[in-house]
């Protein structure tokens, strides 16, 4: 009887040593400087060429890309 009580009481030390353990806190990281920077506007396009035209999406492109980047790099 005395080892069955032994054993009970050393389950209940075990649980609840277990479960006083705590955690630090989450601290949020800080975010570089060129991350909360808003995307660069949409460049206007002034002629009617078709050549303009595709470089400007071509450009268009380019800068949504490195600033779908930048949103993605936040939202890991």
């Amino acid at each position: 009887m005395l080892k069955l009580k032994s054993l009970c009481l050393l389950i209940v030390v075990l649980i609840l040593s277990g479960c006083s353990t705590s955690t630090k806190g989450y601290v949020r990281p800080t975010l570089p400087a060129n991350l909360s920077e808003p995307c660069p506007p949409i460049p206007e396009l002034d002629t009617d060429s078709w050549d303009e035209l595709g470089k400007a999406h071509i450009e268009l492109a380019i800068l949504y890309g490195e600033c779908a980047a930048k949103h993605r790099v936040l939202m890991r």
